[in-house]
């Protein structure tokens, strides 16, 4: 396996910097080492952009075992898993047309019957409904193979397209005419009266949101779903972030359709949300029940990562591969 999720990890960092002239972004390569396995990868605006490459030491030398290309959070282009023994042997290659769909080139369809599924099954682009959001395809829970729920810290700081001023005014306004329905938790289980407008005192500096990270094995593919948003607030006299309610994202998405953006990604802020385009720092990992599962690191992109590598396992033992070692 690439990766054994029940192993603890040590790991450090390495950013060095670069520039993207095209864009003018800043353009940070990125080093995370976990065990014997050697992750290099590219960051732009903290998103994963760009190059991602996994070694691994093997004999003392550093092997080669899985590259591919990440375009605003999501795999985009060539993926290849290389042998361990021989680095020239192609296990598993796939090409990305989009997040969600992808044409298997190794092994041939002939070869596999999952991956003869697949070419039979594939996947239209994704579909607006009356509301301009895009929707998100159906999945049975018997399909689901490996699934977490993540709850995650996104400042607007270093993520400067979530910057907008109507967020916080429009989720105020339709609370408070019962248009959305407030929480007092992330499990929404408390309905509250009232969401508290922003004093003097207070500074909006981002979300917390609460997300599913599944891999759908008709599909044959893994995907991040938010579940609930609730703003982050803090105090400018103690620095300290004040309680906030929740509210249940996908009954707020027509409201941040509205919120009109200038974006490759997308015409309103919604589009945004649902195409990943922003990062965020794991603060806790839950299983689907939220029963926390693992501790979360304080490295950045370590747990992003850790997922990753996981999906990667996923393809092996469906592609029959599931014995293959170091």
């Amino acid at each position: 396996m690439i990766l054994n999720l029940n192993n603890r990890f040590s790991i450090f960092l390495i950013v060095l910097f670069g520039t993207n002239s095209f864009f003018s972004q800043k353009v940070i390569r990125n080093e995370l080492n976990i065990e014997d396995v050697i992750v290099k990868f590219e960051t732009t605006d903290s998103r994963l952009e760009g190059d991602f490459k996994v070694l691994k030491m093997i004999n003392g030398k550093e092997k080669l075992i899985v590259q591919g290309t990440m375009e605003n959070n999501y795999r985009s282009g060539n993926w290849k898993i290389f042998d361990t023994i021989d680095s020239n042997k192609v296990l598993i290659e796939r090409l990305y047309q989009s997040p969600f769909r992808f044409k298997q080139i190794t092994p041939k369809i002939d070869e596999n019957p999952f991956t003869k599924f697949i070419h039979d099954n594939f996947l239209d682009e994704q579909v607006r409904d009356s509301s301009s959001c895009l929707t998100y395809e159906y999945i049975n829970k018997e399909d689901l193979v490996f699934s977490q729920r993540l709850f995650r810290k996104i400042l607007l700081e270093g993520n400067s397209q979530l910057k907008h001023e109507k967020v916080y005014q429009s989720l105020l306004e339709n609370s408070s005419t019962g248009k959305i329905h407030i929480y007092g938790d992330n499990r929404f289980s408390t309905l509250l009266d009232s969401f508290p407008d922003l004093s003097k005192e207070d500074s909006f500096i981002g979300f917390k949101i609460k997300e599913d990270f599944i891999f759908d094995k008709k599909r044959m593919v893994s995907e991040s779903r938010i579940l609930g948003i609730s703003p982050i607030i803090v105090s400018k006299l103690t620095n300290q972030e004040k309680e906030t309610p929740w509210f249940y994202f996908p009954e707020i998405r027509p409201l941040l359709a509205e919120i009109k953006i200038e974006s490759d990604l997308g015409t309103h802020l919604d589009d945004l949300f649902v195409k990943r385009h922003f990062y965020g720092k794991i603060y806790e990992i839950t299983d689907l029940y939220q029963r926390e599962t693992e501790s979360v690191s304080s490295e950045i992109y370590h747990d992003d990562i850790v997922s990753l590598l996981a999906e990667h396992d996923l393809w092996l033992i469906f592609a029959g591969l599931e014995s293959i070692k170091e």
